[in-house]
């Protein structure tokens, strides 16, 4: 059983006294606020505390919008990122996509 120290928030752990995921409060009126993976300190809407892992995939998601990422799996793989309305390799020696 967790409980936050920060009012407004929420801390959820799995079978440690550490959060595993917390949703930190908003600013009030119309903001929301952070979410901690590993943390309780989220600096960002999104901070992962340790690695994170995007699953190799054949093709690139249907429907990319501005700043998406995948791990392209064909032949020498590449992390893309979808920028000015298309998918551009921003690290790897294989192509997107």
């Amino acid at each position: 059983h967790l409980v936050s120290d920060q009012g407004n928030s929420l801390s959820v752990g799995f079978n440690s006294n550490a959060a595993t995921l917390f949703v930190g409060p908003s600013a009030g009126g119309s903001t929301t606020g952070n979410v901690g993976i590993g943390t309780s300190t989220p600096a960002r809407k999104l901070h992962i505390s340790e690695a994170m892992r995007l699953e190799p995939q054949a093709s690139p998601p249907a429907g990319p919008s501005t700043g998406d990422l995948y791990v392209d799996s064909d032949g020498l793989q590449a992390l893309c990122i979808y920028l000015n309305g298309a998918w551009v390799v921003a690290a790897g020696s294989g192509a997107c996509s």
